[in-house]
């Protein structure tokens, strides 16, 4: 299906085709499109600022977070996986608040009050690394794994 399209037509061929869908609900976005939009709408929010960042934004139709964790799994990124449980599992009963002023305001007063580093998880800072260090590489898992399951 995307054999004659380039890497770059690929990625706007799913996400002109689905992006209506996806908004509103991400379960209604067939395989492998759907791995390839919450892999793409995850790992762009965690590497533009972190998992800070990340939290502070409602995924349309991805709660409880579910979908982002299968999908890294689906690409076989599972210490990606790993990392956004282990993300999860620092709020109350590992469920994120889902007002998104909740979130902020429990993250800000249980990781990020204190603006310095060394102030927070470790975990936070090794998860964000994670990601940042193989975002170029989780892309390119994202066209092959379209590729060969299309």
């Amino acid at each position: 299906m995307y054999d004659h399209l380039t890497d770059d037509q690929i990625e706007d061929a799913v996400f002109d085709q689905y992006r209506e869908t996806a908004s509103k609900e991400i379960r209604d976005v067939p395989e492998p499109e759907r791995t390839i939009m919450a892999v793409y709408a995850s790992l762009g929010v965690i590497c533009n600022g972190g998992f800070a960042y990340f939290f502070e934004n409602d995924f349309p139709g991805y709660k409880p977070y579910d979908v982002i964790i299968q999908s890294y799994n689906n690409l076989g990124c599972h210490k990606h996986a790993k990392a956004i449980e282990k993300m999860l599992s620092l709020f109350p009963k590992s469920s994120p608040h889902e007002n998104v002023e909740e979130r902020r305001q429990f993250m800000e007063s249980s990781f990020y009050l204190n603006p310095r580093t060394e102030d927070r998880p470790k975990c936070i800072g090794e998860a964000e690394n994670l990601f940042f260090d193989e975002e170029k590489n989780i892309y390119t898992k994202c066209i092959e794994y379209l590729k060969n399951h299309t």
